[in-house]
């Protein structure tokens, strides 16, 4: 199945649920969309390496058919809070 009609076929209200609430009032949980063609999805994490390895293994999300991990990259923000 190709990536477009994986994410069309998604629930596209993963980024309200209960979970996410929680990460979002602990700041780990910074920002999180889809892309604006609904290829894929960026989310935004302000906690290390560990936790966020945690927070990915601990949620049953990221074990739905179509859904993975692409990158996982250290951002340095020059601009922002």
């Amino acid at each position: 199945m190709d990536t477009s009609k994986r994410m069309r076929n998604m629930d596209t209200t993963r980024f309200s649920v209960p979970v996410d609430a929680a990460l979002r009032e602990a700041g780990e949980l910074v920002a999180a969309g889809p892309w604006a063609d609904d290829t894929g999805a960026l989310l935004v994490f302000d906690v290390e390496r560990e936790r966020l390895d945690r927070i990915l293994e601990a949620d049953p999300y990221y074990g739905v058919a179509g859904v993975e991990v692409v990158r996982v990259r250290e951002w340095t923000p020059v601009v922002g809070p």
